[in-house]
């Protein structure tokens, strides 16, 4: 696509992972109304999914009753991406480096492109009781936002924080199924907002080791003819004879002799020069 051949540093499932992780280790525990003593304790089993997705299972066994049941309580997520983040955007034109791809390039790729990735978790409950309890273990981590650390392209070693954040906890609605002597489905909906950056194609770029510019400095009426004045700088790379970088022209070897995995330093000599008229 683009005239880029296939890449793919897999961030969609990445985020997923991250969100699913979060709730796979939520439990219920429940006790006895009169003594309080704790009769059960379990995991809220969860599984990717959309809620429509997950209420036609539910209506088929409407009581819950029948062996092959779904147990409740239980989650299910989906995902969507919701939009460009231009509050996010930065200059597109710039360059990430990453580590040395051969002996003379980097691997490289540029400026993140910023996405908002909706999340939606659904808690599904027999009970209000357990429906609550799943809320409790869920919204005091968010303020509204928890950030992570995410290690995002590993071959460009870029690790980025990434927000996600509580927008909304409802209780959707409540489904009867069969007659209304039976118990209803309790729906609770946490809709969360993840500020997910892509990466494009991985590029394998030259390193620039030689630099050489010059900077329009106006006019000086000093100078004969009143042309205008230009300074001229040139970079190079400076290491010494013991493999040390150095700023010092006197001990620094030939620039050309100087490797890209060699510890040098720039090195930047600045000529004051007269323009042509």
């Amino acid at each position: 696509m683009l005239n880029f051949p296939f890449f793919s540093h897999s961030l969609l499932e990445k985020y997923s992972v991250l969100f699913g992780g979060l709730f796979s280790n939520i439990n219920i525990a429940r006790q006895d109304r009169e003594t309080g003593q704790e009769l059960s304790y379990f995991k809220v089993p969860l599984t990717y999914g959309a809620k429509d997705k997950m209420l036609v299972r539910l209506m088929q066994d409407p009581t819950l009753q029948k062996p092959s049941a779904i147990d409740l309580p239980m989650l299910s997520w989906e995902y969507n991406i919701s939009g460009y983040d231009r509050a996010r955007a930065l200059n597109r034109n710039l360059t990430i480096v990453g580590p040395k791809d051969g002996a003379s390039a980097m691997a490289t790729t540029l400026t993140p492109v910023p996405y908002d990735i909706t999340f939606k978790l659904h808690a599904y409950a027999k009970f209000e009781k357990d429906g609550q309890k799943i809320v409790e273990q869920v919204i005091p981590f968010f303020h509204p936002d928890m950030t992570f650390s995410v290690k995002l392209v590993p071959e460009l070693n870029i690790t980025r924080d990434i927000p996600l954040i509580l927008q909304s906890v409802e209780k959707d609605r409540e489904q009867y199924e069969g007659s209304f002597l039976d118990r209803p489905v309790l729906i609770w909906t946490f809709t969360f907002v993840m500020k997910a950056l892509f990466f494009g194609p991985r590029v394998s770029r030259p390193v620039i080791k030689f630099v050489n510019t010059s900077f329009f400095l106006g006019a000086n009426a000093s100078e004969v003819g009143n042309a205008p004045a230009v300074a001229w700088a040139n970079v190079y790379p400076g290491l010494d004879s013991n493999g040390h970088p150095t700023t010092n022209t006197e001990i620094a070897i030939d620039p050309l002799l100087v490797s890209i995995d060699d510890d040098w330093i720039a090195i930047t000599e600045w000529h004051d020069r007269q323009a042509n008229n």
